[in-house]
């Protein structure tokens, strides 16, 4: 490529009579952006089509655009100022400055494809320390920007021409999609009729049976759907939660089953005595707590005040249940009627014994103190009771013994008999004389 500026050596040898430094010796860093530029496909004879294309100066010394030049099919491109005017050159480019192109491509009446490339001349300009502002140095930086085109009607081959020549094919870039092509999951319109997945979306919930919706025929369950209690993954994350029945009763934990782990607990379940809260109403039944620490609750205690009242307890002689059999054992029963139980005396069928009682001259413990009392005993062996004869001594005395002429009560009616009396007082009793009126 022919420069039309200052050789080499006429640059060297005028910035060395200019005193300029020799930072002028290297190029300057320039970007481009785009790197490369792609029209795509336009239809033949469409109108022309532009891209802007910009440079950036990312040295620290001023640049300037020399020149631009076009190779390959230059009859089609062009490069203009924006507004589409001709680059007037030199153009300056200070540090960190932006310098904006205008590419266009001249779309031609056939169909083909078409590549060019545009070369932009950049170069240090010598613009301090008393130099020639219209020199330049030797180093410059040629920055090339690759230009491609296409123009045609069916550009993907697919038998349909594309939308750039008024024709069905909306992707012509895509041979899957044409109006023949028939209708995928992939969120592309492949038959070009103007809707996108129809007829993956069967429920109308606005989710694809072919993404995530996990039941298509229900358009209550898709993702992020809240959660009912139908036992269905609702929200498609894989689980139901709290809409398992684990124990069979047939309520799960969100139609308020407060214990899915025992089917005796459940909403309406009826109250058993077992301390738990079975119908789910916030709370055990009101018989359904230990009041008196036995452990054991009301509804199985019979007297839940006591604690020595209970199921299992010890039967004790106070007349009560103490077990809770809802029998009294036979001893804690009053048969005589005397006000004591046969566990607190010992006649029961006797209402005369009992704890208490007089004693009487029976031979019998009727106060039930475990004794009879001391006049309740034969000391002499006769068969009668010191109570019940005048001499519990004399085996001879007792009551219905033989009155002998002694002197002696021997029948024990109270006196001895009628002639063991002394009536003479001749110290003889009539018994033993044979006149008990005459002294002598």
């Amino acid at each position: 490529m022919v420069r039309p500026f200052p050789s080499a050596l006429c640059v060297a040898a005028l910035l060395a009579l200019c005193g300029c430094p020799d930072v002028y010796d290297s190029p300057p860093a320039i970007e481009a952006s785009p790197a490369a530029i792609d029209f795509g496909v336009l239809p033949a004879g469409a109108a022309a089509d532009t891209v802007q294309v910009t440079f950036i100066n990312t040295d620290d010394r001023d640049a300037s655009l020399l020149e631009v030049s076009l190779e390959g099919d230059v009859d089609q491109f062009t490069v203009t100022t924006v507004g589409g005017d001709a680059i007037s050159f030199p153009v300056l480019l200070q540090p960190d400055q932006d310098l904006v192109a205008a590419v266009t491509f001249l779309t031609p009446p056939e169909d083909g494809d078409f590549a060019s490339s545009a070369t932009f001349v950049f170069a240090v300009a010598v613009d301090a320390g008393g130099c020639n502002v219209d020199a330049y140095t030797q180093g410059f930086r040629d920055v090339v920007v690759p230009l491609t085109a296409s123009t045609g009607c069916d550009t993907d081959g697919d038998g349909y021409d594309g939308e750039q020549c008024e024709g069905d094919d909306c992707d012509d870039a895509d041979p899957d999609v044409n109006p023949g092509a028939g209708e995928a999951c992939d969120e592309v319109d492949n038959d070009c009729d103007g809707e996108v997945d129809e007829g993956f979306d069967l429920d109308g919930d606005g989710y694809l049976s072919c993404e995530d919706d996990c039941d298509d025929g229900d358009d209550a369950t898709y993702p992020g759907a809240p959660e009912l209690c139908d036992g269905q993954d609702n929200d498609c994350d894989g689980e139901v939660g709290d809409e398992i029945d684990a124990d069979g009763d047939g309520l799960a934990p969100c139609d308020g089953d407060c214990d899915d782990d025992d089917d005796t607990v459940f909403p309406g379940a009826p109250e058993l005595c077992d301390g738990l809260d079975n119908d789910c109403d916030g709370g055990p039944a009101a018989d359904e707590i230990d009041g008196d620490g036995d452990g054991f609750l009301a509804c199985e205690d019979c007297d839940d005040a006591d604690a020595a009242i209970h199921p299992g307890a010890l039967e004790i002689c106070d007349g009560v249940d103490g077990d809770c059999d809802g029998v009294l054992p036979a001893d804690e029963q009053d048969l005589d009627g005397d006000g004591y139980m046969d566990c607190l005396e010992c006649n029961d069928n006797d209402p005369d014994i009992h704890p208490g009682a007089a004693e009487t001259c029976n031979g019998v413990d009727d106060d039930c103190d475990g004794a009879l009392s001391p006049g309740e005993v034969d000391g002499d062996g006769d068969g009668y009771m010191a109570c019940d004869e005048c001499d519990d001594t004399d085996a001879g005395v007792h009551p219905g013994a033989t009155e002998v002429c002694n002197g002696e009560d021997d029948d024990c009616t109270g006196s001895p008999g009628a002639d063991e009396t002394d009536v003479d007082g001749d110290g003889f009793m009539a018994c033993e004389e044979c006149d008990d009126a005459d002294p002598a």
